[in-house]
């Protein structure tokens, strides 16, 4: 659940950066940040993969299936939005 949630949470700081990105006229300033974001990527990624190779219960497979559905709708809407 920890690596979910972690995962879950870098998720909504990327789209709020994201969308912050697309407004703004300092997009170079944003660099620094990005970069940020890129290594709790890394970091975040790492956590996931190790909790993929564990097996896992049918509820805490039913909490991953939902907190990936919420992250891909988030994802789409801030795409829309940047378009």
């Amino acid at each position: 659940k920890e690596a979910i949630d972690g995962y879950e949470a870098f998720f909504d700081e990327y789209c709020d950066f994201m969308a912050k990105y697309s407004s703004s006229d300092d997009t170079v300033s944003m660099l620094a940040d990005y970069a940020d974001f890129m290594q709790q990527y890394a970091d975040t990624m790492e956590k996931l993969q190790a909790m993929e190779d564990q097996d896992l219960t049918d509820e805490e497979t039913v909490y991953y299936v939902d907190a990936m559905a919420r992250i891909n709708q988030k994802l789409l809407e801030t795409s829309a939005a940047m378009e």
